[in-house]
């Protein structure tokens, strides 16, 4: 199967944070090939108990097992801590040399999830090895099985 996915990486801007300028760097994922275009790990945390405010931040790009694990936009009621798949990182970030390091990581990151979800289709594959008694060679035969590894969107 065929995996692909588009990175619209903003362009940075000035914005104020705790009285400081700092850059806001947006990274939007869209048109996914065989997996949903929700891949950016999110994780909800309360961070004013007296007013139930709470906070999404950025963890990670998932892993094929985290795109089935997780649900999309929001968290469980029931996880704690509460972790949930977007489509969009949005973070501020201090510098033009770390905004540049961290958009580097990210696509990297993303380029290794399609990697390893073609290394899952590669799994489908069954070996079969045959031996004979008085044989110093086996005959291994790969075939194809119909099994297909799609992660749930």
């Amino acid at each position: 199967m065929q995996y692909k996915i588009s990175l619209t990486i903003s362009t940075p801007t000035i914005v104020k944070f705790k009285g400081r300028d700092v850059f806001r760097c947006v990274v939007v994922a869209s048109s996914p090939l065989g997996l949903p275009k929700e891949i950016f790990i999110h994780q909800r945390t309360l961070i004013n108990p007296n007013t139930l405010t709470y906070q999404n931040e950025f963890c990670a790009v998932a892993s094929p097992y985290e795109l089935s694990l997780y649900p999309v936009d929001e968290p469980n009621v029931d996880d704690d801590p509460g972790f949930f798949r977007k489509d969009t990182i949005d973070v501020y970030l201090p510098g033009i040399e770390i905004i540049d390091a961290f958009t580097e990581e990210v696509k990297y990151q993303v380029n290794h999830l399609l990697y390893l979800l073609c290394k899952l289709d590669d799994l489908s594959e069954e070996e079969v090895v045959s031996y004979t008694s008085c044989d110093q060679d086996a005959t291994t035969t790969s075939t194809t099985t119909s099994t297909t590894t799609t992660p749930a969107p």
